[in-house]
């Protein structure tokens, strides 16, 4: 039989090669163990801006925008455009000054 010493080493050994085997990773496990990455995509989100007319005796009418983003607020006693306004801070509705020949006319 082993001496106990003898039988202390060969335990040493199996245990060492036994804990070298688990950690060695095979080409299959390593395949079933990887989880599918999700892929993170930026968005714009939209988002309203509240204006105010300064004018309490004026009707809304209409609201018209032109292929070059220009807002014009067609109202009772005339032409706004908006003033000042940012995500999460109220704007105003001023006079439209554009076309002064016009206002002269009417």
């Amino acid at each position: 039989m082993f001496t106990y010493y003898e039988t202390i080493n060969v335990f040493n050994i199996l245990f060492i090669s036994d804990t070298v085997l688990a950690c060695i990773e095979t080409g299959t496990q390593k395949n079933k163990t990887s989880l599918p990455i999700y892929k993170d995509v930026p968005y714009l989100q939209d988002y309203a801006v509240k204006y105010v007319l300064g004018d309490k005796n004026a009707e809304l009418k209409k609201v018209y925008t032109d292929r070059n983003g220009v807002v014009q607020v067609l109202a009772s006693n005339g032409l706004y455009r908006p003033s000042n306004g940012h995500f999460q801070y109220p704007g105003t509705l001023k006079s439209d000054k554009t076309y002064r020949r016009m206002s002269v006319l009417s």
